[in-house]
């Protein structure tokens, strides 16, 4: 239930915000939401981070079977991360693919 509230915090967050939301069928995609605005879509995976380690949120935004694998920026163009322990806040997570760690703006 966790990555399904954290799916329809950002729905919610993304329409607030102008952007149009779309949800692709079924589960072969990488990424979770398609966002449209002024004609343009990009492609959005979602993630519930849940564990502080030294004042930051530590959020695994990797793939495949024991997150052996990373997003590239072929699958996914942005990845979004819900901070559950403040229910007030759906971090944007800018994009940062392979071993950069990215960097949360609300």
């Amino acid at each position: 239930m966790r990555g399904e509230w954290a799916e329809l915090r950002f729905m919610a967050r993304a329409v607030e915000h102008g952007l149009r939301v779309t949800k692709p069928w079924g589960d072969s995609a990488k990424y979770d939401f398609a966002v449209e605005r002024q004609g343009r879509f990009l492609r959005v995976r979602v993630k519930s981070v849940t564990h502080m380690v030294e004042n930051s949120y530590l959020c695994n935004f990797r793939t495949g079977r024991g997150g052996s694998q990373v997003y590239t920026a072929k699958q996914v163009d942005f990845m979004a991360a819900y901070v559950r322990r403040s229910y007030r806040r759906c971090q944007r997570v800018h994009r940062s693919f392979g071993p950069q760690k990215a960097r949360a703006s609300g």
